[in-house]
């Protein structure tokens, strides 16, 4: 597939194939706020490695990312969702 794998939309590339996310929780209590109120995501990327962190603490980990670069998504699981304040910055 090389650089050009296209959009993935809810996937990624396990073994040079394209695959459903896999589920990477960690075990802990719902990090989620209460309905009606803002919750802070955090994803950082270093190399192959994906770090979530949910309201200041890690809920899920990917390591060995086959995917070097492109587009993300944020998703809501089917409910209706807002997002606020997106930045990104290039780690140093």
């Amino acid at each position: 597939m090389g650089n050009s794998v296209g959009f993935l939309f809810g996937s990624t590339l396990i073994d040079g194939k394209k695959a459903s996310i896999p589920t990477n929780k960690l075990p802990g209590a719902n990090r989620a706020k209460p309905i009606g109120e803002w919750n802070t995501y955090e994803i950082t990327t270093r190399g192959k490695n994906i770090t979530l962190w949910v309201n200041g603490a890690v809920t899920a980990e990917w390591k060995s990312c086959e995917v070097p670069s492109g587009y993300f998504g944020l998703e809501a699981e089917g409910y209706w969702i807002e997002f606020k304040n997106i930045k990104l910055k290039e780690a140093k």
